[in-house]
């Protein structure tokens, strides 16, 4: 994939098109292209629509708080609506973090550097269940077994 470009799979075929980020409106990266291909999966609650699973493939410098909140307006929601992030918090279970800040979105980077692949919730009320059963890793990771979902 040429820097830049993103592949956007969503719609109920998933069908899968290539965009510039002009495309979405994303801002671009000030330090450049990190040549890093991540996925985003965004569940989209409620969906003004009709997207339920958005997935895009995207170069790891568009993931910024700014970005994520152009990305919540194109999917149809306001910027009051909410942003959660599924924090793996063992093999088969996530707590849902509150994005609200870049600082959160750098931490979300960190977290999963290995994986590259972020899941987001945007709901247009706050989630009630802050706990959610995930798909269970393939191979442990050590540092991430034990941790308790809070």
């Amino acid at each position: 994939m040429a820097a830049g470009t993103l592949r956007l799979k969503d719609g109920p075929d998933h069908e899968e098109r290539t965009h510039e980020p002009e495309d979405l409106s994303l801002k671009s990266p000030a330090n450049g292209f990190t040549d890093e291909d991540w996925t985003l999966v965004f569940e989209c609650k409620g969906s003004p629509r009709g997207r339920d699973v958005v997935e895009l493939v995207i170069d790891r410098a568009y993931i910024t708080f700014v970005n994520l909140c152009v990305l919540k307006d194109k999917f149809g929601y306001s910027m009051w609506d909410y942003m959660y992030y599924k924090k793996r918090c063992g093999t088969d279970v996530a707590s849902l973090e509150l994005i609200d800040f870049e600082h959160e979105t750098r931490a979300i980077i960190v977290a999963n550097e290995l994986e590259r692949k972020v899941r987001i919730i945007i709901a247009k009320e706050p989630l009630k269940e802050l706990s959610v059963s995930i798909t269970p890793i393939k191979r442990p990771r050590d540092h991430q077994e034990d941790l308790p979902c809070v």
